[in-house]
């Protein structure tokens, strides 16, 4: 009877994959081909031990795009903004191209896959101005990872940055927030932090809010402690904010705060 079961079962599978449309099949078997791929290379300890050096270095690129700036508050000296965060690095341990597995099964045709970042290893980079208590839960985005090993993870981040305001001309005047990045545990020894550009991304900022960022410039900075001989390098970007000069004297307290494109 089990035996009737279980051949049923099997000829009903076959059926329904018959009768499922060629984009949706092509789908199904890239879908199991990549689960199978996974399988391969995922080793559940590699979500706690950094990747191997390339050429005796380890880099971790940075690249940032603002979305949007929600407040700038004067009296706590803090700006608050949604950003999105893209971090890109190499881990070879997660490669796939030109490796056989099991003798004679290959993926070559298979050019990435995408798995939830919690099953991977991911620098540790904070921002050291932000003064946030809670953080967002990075377990629900999904990182890409390319046949040669290449990771890449973009994550929206929420950011509150300790701001050193200059209230006696404000709002007339311009405001300059600095944001600073850099691994929380790792020294340059360990961990090569560069940017992928020279300013951060505007490109996709919001225009209808009261907000406008003139531009965001940013420097990579190494700097080197008396107490160690290792470097530690950072990312800073300088972030410049206009304010609209609209609300008229004596009127300010009464009238709502815009910043200048």
């Amino acid at each position: 009877m089990r035996l009737k079961t279980a051949l049923f079962s099997a000829l009903l599978s076959t059926l329904l994959l018959q009768l499922l449309p060629p984009a949706l099949m092509q789908s199904v078997h890239e879908s199991s081909s990549a689960d199978l791929l996974f399988s391969k290379i995922y080793d559940a300890h590699l979500s706690m031990i950094p990747p191997p050096k390339v050429n005796g270095t380890f880099n971790v690129t940075f690249d940032m795009a603002i979305a949007q700036l929600l407040e700038l508050d004067e009296l706590k000296q803090t700006v608050s903004m949604l950003t999105w965060r893209r971090m890109s690095w190499y881990d070879t341990r997660l490669s796939w191209r030109g490796r056989v597995f099991d003798g004679n099964l290959s993926f070559n045709s298979i050019s990435s896959i995408k798995i939830p970042n919690s099953q991977i290893w991911k620098p540790d980079l904070v921002v050291y101005n932000d003064v946030r208590k809670t953080e967002l839960d990075w377990s629900l985005y999904y990182a890409s990872i390319q046949s040669d090993g290449l990771i890449r993870l973009n994550t929206p981040q929420l950011m509150k940055l300790s701001c050193p305001i200059n209230v006696q001309l404000f709002p007339y005047d311009k405001q300059v927030c600095r944001m600073k990045i850099g691994s929380w545990t790792m020294d340059g020894f360990e961990l090569n932090l560069l940017n992928a550009s020279t300013h951060a991304d505007l490109s996709s900022m919001a225009e209808d809010n009261e907000f406008c960022l003139v531009k965001a410039p940013l420097e990579r900075n190494v700097i080197k402690y008396a107490c160690c001989d290792a470097p530690y390098p950072d990312i800073t970007y300088s972030i410049l904010l206009q304010v609209n000069a609209a609300c008229q004297p004596g009127t300010f307290w009464s009238c709502s705060v815009h910043f200048l494109c």
